[in-house]
């Protein structure tokens, strides 16, 4: 976020809206890196459009985050189709 002088409430939540925008409809981040060597996707197209992408190696937490998560979905799927 910028410093930034806001005139009013109104003009700061515009200036915010604005922000939020950019930072993720617009900005590319370098973290969200596709699998194929493309350069970086926004946050919307990742999250929004659900593109895959590849887990920078610096994020090994991120990796067994993301692997817990994968097997929790696996087991709840399993026990909805038993049910």
């Amino acid at each position: 976020m910028y410093f930034r002088i806001y005139e009013h409430p109104n003009h700061a939540r515009g200036c915010l809206e604005e922000f939020r925008q950019r930072y993720n409809q617009v900005r590319p981040h370098w973290a969200l890196r596709p699998a194929e060597n493309e350069d970086p996707w926004t946050p919307a197209e990742v999250y929004e459009q659900g593109r895959t992408i590849i887990i920078p190696q610096w994020q090994g937490w991120a990796k067994a985050a993301q692997k817990k998560l994968e097997e929790q979905l696996d087991r709840t799927n399993g026990e909805r189709l038993a049910a």
